[in-house]
């Protein structure tokens, strides 16, 4: 309990920063660029909005996974420490009990776990992150390519002409 209570400053300020600089401001950026594209042309908003969509959905599954595996990362990282303290309390009785390896080999299985779960963590950030380029890179395409279509056809014209 005294390690969450511990980390809990640098948890709100991560939060704090997150949404400050990333969060709030992105999703401003996208509501306006989505609006102006609805303004210009309704089909093609239509089109930048169902992609938005598509991608908040994809986002929150992605999203809830990741915050699996750091809840249990962080789970095994309280339980490694708080193990450390107790072997570090009790080394007299574990020495003269000559149970030290056994409690090294405890606290290394420990370790383990808790590098899987770090690897997990990094691995799902990165999944997130091909993710969010693939996806951005397709949308990308499809509004900029919906746009040509509607200019070939004369839909839509380039400029105040």
């Amino acid at each position: 309990i005294i390690s969450k209570i511990i980390k809990l400053p640098f948890a709100i300020r991560d939060i704090h920063h997150q949404l400050r600089h990333y969060f709030i401001s992105t999703n401003i950026i996208i509501v306006f660029i989505v609006m102006y594209i609805f303004y210009c042309n309704k089909k093609l908003g239509f089109v930048s909005l169902t992609g938005v969509l598509i991608l908040l959905l994809l986002t929150i599954g992605t999203v809830k996974k990741c915050t699996d595996i750091s809840t249990r990362k962080d789970m095994y990282h309280n339980k490694l420490h708080e193990e450390i303290g107790d072997v570090l309390n009790n080394m007299i009785p574990i020495y003269s009990s000559n149970t030290s390896d056994k409690e090294f080999k405890r606290l290394r299985n420990i370790q383990d776990t808790l590098d899987t779960e770090y690897t997990g963590g990094i691995l799902c950030s990165a999944r997130l992150r091909i993710l969010f380029s693939i996806f951005n890179i397709i949308l990308f395409i499809s509004i900029n390519g919906y746009a040509f279509y509607l200019y070939s056809t004369k839909q839509i014209k380039l400029g105040r002409s």
